[in-house]
């Protein structure tokens, strides 16, 4: 959904406010207490600020360790030196204060509190994904210092966990008529959050659904319920617009711009399709060619192409929260393996690939879905991962999730990599919670046999 103007002042206004005050006491507000007007600030930060965080940590990281960019100098990451996200781990961890703070604040309406719940649940699942065992039912209280650890089943299904703070909040509001107030994601539309809701509500049952009994049945339940995504107009998504909510490529100076390079392992699997999405993201050299770099070469000789003119516009590209073709793949994966209608696997794969076609303007060729070099369906979840993958280029963390999960797609791991010829699956603890929350901390690295890039967590395959 397109933002209106009024709801564009409003984003600028709330991410002005905090930007300006890192401290609440600036603003003569108590931030243990917030009123309602502050609740509506502070959801409109969590919205901006989630998106704005997936979009940019999801290129610098995921993107790169799932081979989707590379870089032949200051490529760090590319060859697994990934650290901590240290940013990340804090920013989420302060979103999860503020979401705390509403729920406890008695004035704020039923269905605010529902949005809120959606946002924290949100928040959870990203911070667990990313790292492991974290804390979540005791995080976001500043009396509390050091927060008790989750394990990631806990985060997931306990009460008041990821899942069940996503079934809370979609019967509060299929009963309430509250207004949405700082809602610049879906402007107050109340049946729009529910659909989010239970699209997240997919995703994570599909992530956990090797480990968690009711998988199958809570799914079946959701889409029974038909108050899921029907189109990309129900996307959740925020447009990247000017500032002060721009994309952040679109400010970088030419040569850091330039350093992107496509990676031999994307630009394999599209030109093998004979796929056009490439011409979207990448732009041809000098000599109107494609050329990959390795992922993790040092080789500043070749002439490799680079990321496409629409990465560095204004006003292209999307905070992507979900969407409906990731729903579609969703279910096209559910269904093969058995969790939902079996006989509708084909027609939520090819729904997909037209719909992720369609949000990026691109003409879908006529065969694409017919032959078999190209997209059409066969039947495993290689196949649905594959096209996933391809439709998830430049967007979040979740071909990094889905490759944990499934195996897919078979990537090489990269060259001059630390990281022992393993693909890391997770994010270091920071060192300052290793310091701070000493005891907690150590618990949960002991959970995961050790705070390295390649301690698998509960939904790991």
């Amino acid at each position: 959904m397109k933002l209106t103007k009024i709801f564009k002042g409003l984003l600028i206004v709330a991410i002005t406010t905090f930007i300006s005050c890192d401290n609440f006491d600036n603003i003569n507000i108590n931030p243990n207490e917030p009123t309602a007007a502050e609740a509506t600030y502070l959801i409109t930060n969590a919205i901006y600020t989630l998106g704005n965080q997936t979009a940019t940590s999801g290129f610098n990281y995921a993107s790169i360790l799932m081979q989707y960019q590379g870089k032949y100098d200051f490529n760090t990451i590319d060859q697994y030196k990934i650290d901590s996200n240290n940013s990340l781990w804090v920013t989420n961890n302060r979103l999860l204060g503020d979401m705390n703070d509403i729920l406890k604040e008695e004035k704020v309406n039923t269905s605010m509190k529902a949005v809120t719940k959606i946002m924290k649940a949100y928040i959870g699942a990203q911070l667990t994904d990313l790292y492991g065992p974290v804390p979540f039912l005791e995080a976001g209280d500043i009396n509390n210092l050091t927060p008790k650890y989750n394990t990631q089943e806990e985060i997931y299904t306990a009460s008041n966990g990821v899942l069940d703070l996503l079934s809370q909040a979609v019967i509060t509001l299929s009963n309430s008529n509250a207004a949405i107030t700082g809602d610049v994601l879906f402007n107050g539309d109340n049946n729009a959050w529910i659909k989010f809701a239970n699209v997240l509500r997919l995703r994570y049952l599909l992530r956990v659904s090797d480990k968690y009994a009711n998988a199958a049945i809570e799914m079946n339940q959701i889409i029974a319920s038909g108050n899921i995504f029907n189109s990309n107009a129900d996307n959740a998504i925020l447009p990247f617009t000017s500032e002060p909510n721009n994309w952040f490529l679109s400010k970088v100076r030419e040569g850091d711009f330039k350093i992107y390079s496509i990676t031999t392992t994307i630009l394999e699997m599209l030109s093998d399709r004979e796929d056009p999405r490439i011409s979207f993201y990448y732009k041809p050299n000098m000599t109107n060619t494609y050329v990959g770099i390795i992922p993790g070469s040092n080789d500043r000789s070749g002439n490799y192409t680079g990321l496409g003119d629409v990465m560095r516009a204004d006003n292209v590209l999307d905070m992507v929260f979900a969407t409906y073709f990731e729903q579609e793949f969703i279910l096209a994966e559910a269904a093969i393996k058995g969790l939902i209608d079996v006989s509708e696997s084909k027609m939520h794969y090819e729904n997909a690939i037209k719909a992720n076609f369609e949000y990026r303007n691109i003409s879908l060729p006529v065969n694409y879905l017919t032959a078999v070099s190209k997209g059409a369906f066969k039947g495993t979840v290689e196949n649905v991962i594959t096209q996933k993958y391809l439709a998830n280029i430049m967007l979040g963390h979740e071909a990094w999730f889905d490759y944990r999960r499934t195996g897919y797609p078979t990537l090489t791991p990269a060259l001059n990599n630390t990281n022992s010829n393993k693909i890391p699956v997770r994010f270091k603890y920071p060192s300052e919670e290793t310091f701070t929350n000493k005891i907690n901390n150590a618990e949960a690295v002991s959970w995961l046999g050790g705070n390295n890039y390649d301690a698998k967590s509960w939904w790991d395959k």
